[in-house]
C-alpha cells in the first residue's frame, strides 16, 4: 500500500533532483555570462582584454546578486550591455528551471503510475511463464515421441488455475491494454528464466511434475513463486532495475500489493479483488503535487527561512540531502493545516535516517523544532483540525 511516507520520499528525490539542475543550470547561465566578455578573435577592432575583464567580473557579481534576489550592483552602475547580458542569462536559467521542475514532476506521477500498474506486471510476468512451461512440455513431448520416452514433466503452470482466474478479469485484461504498463518482449530471456531457474527450483520441479494438482497446489505455487523467486532472485532483480531505476524504491510496495491481491483467491469459489494502491489517491496525488510544487516554487523563501537560524554556519556547507529535507519538511508544515507539527518533524527525521548523514537526525531535529516554534509564534504555520493534535 502506497503511504504519506512513501510519498514524502518520492518528493523529496524528485526535489533532489531538481536541484541538482537548477545548479547546473546556473553554472550555464554563469558561463553564458562569462563568453559574453570573452575576447572576439575574429573582431578587426581593438579590444581591450583588461576592460573585458573587469566588465566580466561586474557582470558576474550582478548575476549572482540578482540570482540570489539581492540588491543587484549596489556597490557602482552597470552599463545597459552588462544589464543586458545578465538579464538574457537569468531568463535562460529561468527558463531551463521551470522546464527541468514541470518534467520532474511529470515523472514522478509516472513513476507512481508503474507502481500501481506494478501488480498486473507481476501476473503478466508469471503468465508469460506459464507459456515458456507449455512452450517447453510441447517440444519435450515431441522429442519423447521421437526418442520413444515416457515424459516427466506436465502443464501445470500453463494450466494453473490461480492464474487463470487472474488473468481472465477484466480489470487486469483493460491494465495490461494500457501502453504505460512494461511487459518483457523477449521469449529468449523468459525462456532462460524458466529454464534456468524455475526448473532448477525444488519446490518448482515438484510442483510441475505432479500428476493431480488441487487449486490449493495452484495458488501456494502461485504464492511460493512471488515470494521465493520473482521478488528475491538476482538475475530478475538486476534485470528489472536495469528497465526501472526505481525498480528497487517500489519492489516492497508492488510485493504487497501482488501478495494481497492473490489472498482474496486463496479459495477457489472467491472472486479476484486487485489490491488498491492507494486508499483514497484523489487525496493521496493532491498532497504529492502540493509538497513538490510548493516546496520547488518556494525554494529561495523557505532556503533562507533555514539559513535564518544557522548560527556561524555557512548554509552552503550543509549536505545538499539535509538542505532539501529541511526545505521540504518546512513546506509542509506551512502549507498543510491538517498535519501535526510534530508528525511533519518525525517523518522527515526518519527520512534522513536513510538518506543522509549519521550525524544528520540530531542536526534536523534541532533545526526543525527551532524552525517550527518561530513560525507558530509569527503565524506562519497555521495548523486546524488533526493538524492541532500534538502540536507544540
Amino acid at each position: 500500500m502506497l503511504n504519506r511516507r512513501t510519498l514524502r520520499i518520492k518528493a523529496f528525490k524528485s526535489l533532489y533532483a531538481l536541484e541538482n539542475l537548477k545548479q547546473a543550470n546556473m553554472n550555464l547561465a554563469r558561463e553564458q555570462v562569462e563568453q559574453a566578455f570573452a575576447p572576439d578573435l575574429n573582431s578587426m577592432t581593438p579590444q581591450d582584454p583588461e576592460l573585458l575583464d573587469a566588465e566580466k567580473e561586474k557582470a558576474l557579481i550582478q548575476f549572482d546578486d540578482l540570482k540570489c534576489g539581492y540588491d543587484a550592483g549596489a556597490d557602482w552602475p552597470a552599463s545597459a550591455g552588462i544589464e543586458k547580458v545578465v538579464e538574457d542569462a537569468l531568463d535562460v536559467m529561468g527558463a531551463d528551471d521551470q522546464k527541468d521542475q514541470a518534467q520532474l514532476e511529470k515523472a514522478l506521477f509516472k513513476d507512481i503510475e508503474s507502481i500501481r500498474l506494478g501488480q498486473f506486471f507481476i501476473f503478466q510476468l508469471l503468465d508469460d511463464l506459464g507459456f515458456q512451461n507449455k512452450k517447453l512440455v510441447d517440444e519435450r513431448e515431441e522429442l519423447d515421441r521421437v526418442l520413444k520416452h515416457p515424459g516427466k514433466s506436465g502443464f501445470n503452470l500453463y494450466n494453473n488455475r490461480v492464474l487463470k482466474k487472474i488473468t481472465s478479469n477484466p480489470i487486469y485484461k483493460d491494465a495490461i491494454r494500457q501502453k504505460a504498463i512494461f511487459r518483457i518482449n523477449d521469449p529468449d530471456l523468459l525462456r532462460d528464466w524458466y529454464k534456468g531457474i524455475l526448473s532448477k527450483n525444488e519446490v518448482f520441479k515438484e510442483y510441475i511434475g505432479k500428476k493431480d494438482v488441487d487449486y490449493q497446489d495452484d495458488w501456494n505455487m502461485v504464492d511460493y513463486l512471488v515470494r521465493q523467486v520473482i521478488f528475491t532472485n538476482e538475475e530478475i532483480g538486476d534485470y528489472l532495475s536495469e528497465q526501472d531505476i526505481n525498480w528497487l524504491d517500489n519492489r516492497p510496495v508492488i510485493k504487497s500489493l501482488v501478495l494481497k491481491t492473490i489472498k482474496t483467491v486463496k479459495e477457489e469459489e472467491s472472486e479476484i479483488e486487485f489490491a488498491e494502491f492507494s486508499y483514497n489517491w484523489e487525496d493521496d496525488s493532491e498532497f504529492l503535487r502540493k509538497l513538490y510544487r510548493k516546496t520547488a516554487e518556494d525554494s529561495t523563501y523557505l532556503e533562507e527561512i533555514v539559513k535564518n537560524k544557522l548560527e556561524n554556519w555557512d548554509i552552503n556547507r550543509i549536505a545538499l540531502t539535509d538542505k532539501v529535507i529541511l526545505k521540504t519538511a518546512i513546506s509542509e508544515m506551512i502549507n498543510f493545516p491538517s498535519i501535526p507539527v510534530k508528525v511533519s518533524i518525525n517523518e522527515y527525521i526518519e527520512m534522513s535516517k536513510i538518506y543522509s548523514t549519521p550525524k544528520s537526525r540530531k542536526f534536523i531535529n534541532g533545526i526543525l523544532d527551532v524552525i517550527s516554534d518561530k513560525l507558530l509564534n509569527e503565524k506562519i504555520v497555521r495548523k486546524s483540525g488533526r493538524g492541532l493534535i500534538d502540536n507544540k
